[in-house]
């Protein structure tokens, strides 16, 4: 269903599929790392917080790929095409109780970092949001210490639409949370 889309940017040596059950344990192993985790407000977490997340979603990707019925809230997992290690995820939520705005996120291992991988999939990401879903808004909300991500969404077209201050709490202090958009055109 997404193919198309997928097929539109170039990536190599990557495969990126619909989020399933059997991810969900290497999903919880990417979030045990502290620098995945860094600009996460639901992260670190025991590990069956991420399965009792990531299940449910799991089940109606299942059933609405099975019914060719679309999700509004949709999770991809990155791999390498030749080890099938996990690289990390992306998804596209719709915000509830709107007409046409979704919110984009995603997480990569460590070690794929500073590729332009997540410059990649957040395109992919934006595309599918407006193009199969009907966005006439996609949103982003993140750290403001988080530079490697603002760079990933201005990149991508998105606007920096301001910061909400003492938002999330680090430590013992609290940071801003950087809002972003981009509207459809």
């Amino acid at each position: 269903m997404f193919k198309k889309y997928i097929d539109t940017v170039k990536l190599e040596n990557i495969d990126i599929n619909i989020l399933k059950n059997t991810d969900i344990e290497e999903l919880a192993d990417m979030y045990e790392n502290p620098k995945v985790c860094q600009y996460l407000c639901f992260a670190p977490a025991p590990r069956e917080v991420y399965t009792e997340y990531f299940e449910p979603i799991a089940k109606q990707l299942e059933m609405d790929m099975r019914d060719n019925k679309i999700s509004d809230n949709i999770i991809f997992v990155i791999r390498n095409n030749k080890t099938k290690e996990l690289i990390g995820k992306f998804g596209i939520m719709k915000v509830s109780m709107t007409t046409g705005v979704f919110e984009v996120g995603y997480q990569l291992i460590e070690k794929y970092w500073q590729q332009g991988i997540g410059t990649k999939v957040c395109n992919i990401a934006v595309k599918i949001a407006f193009e199969e879903l009907g966005a006439h808004r996609i949103e982003a909300n993140l750290y403001e210490t988080n530079i490697g991500s603002k760079r990933i969404l201005e990149k991508n077209g998105f606007i920096h639409e301001g910061i909400s201050k003492n938002y999330y709490k680090v430590d013992d202090k609290f940071v801003g949370k950087m809002n972003f958009g981009l509207i459809k055109k």
